[in-house]
Parts: structure tokens; C-alpha cells; sequence
């Protein structure tokens, strides 16, 4: 069926904001988050630094794990 290939490209091009907050830290001068994509073994955990106590993404939809932790001023992480 020549509708199956566009349809499955269509939900491909699906993104989702994704807003993360939390407390600030106290001594933190950034912290680092990781997300990684939960049930794809091929899937390798991302990174990102911010320096305030908030992050924020598109991304496609699915189940994914998230840490993070802070950083003080001598870069090490906490």
C-alpha cells in the first residue's frame, strides 16, 4: 500500500517538548543532564550542561531516563 511508507515517515517526524525543573543546588555553578532512551539497547545516553536549575528539549516521543547532578565552581560534580 503506497500510504504505509508516508504514514510511517509522518509518525517519525513526531516531536515533544520536554521541560525539566528542579531546586537548585546550593554551591552548584552548573549541573549536567543526562536522558537516554529507555527499551532501545542501541540507545546511548546524552548530555547536556545548564546553568541554571532547568532544561528543555524536543524530542521524539517515547520512555526515557533521565539523571542529574550537580557541579560546583572547581568542576566537580556532586
Amino acid at each position: 500500500d503506497s500510504c504505509l511508507p508516508h504514514a510511517v515517515f509522518l509518525i517519525e517526524r513526531v516531536r515533544r517538548n520536554l521541560e525539566i525543573e528542579w531546586e537548585p543546588v546550593e554551591d552548584a555553578s552548573m549541573y549536567e543532564v543526562q536522558i537516554q532512551r529507555k527499551n532501545d539497547p542501541s540507545a546511548k545516553p546524552t548530555r547536556f550542561k545548564t546553568k541554571e536549575p532547568k532544561w528543555s528539549a524536543v524530542i521524539k516521543p517515547g520512555i526515557y531516563a533521565t539523571q542529574i547532578r550537580s557541579i560546583d565552581d572547581r568542576g566537580v560534580p556532586g
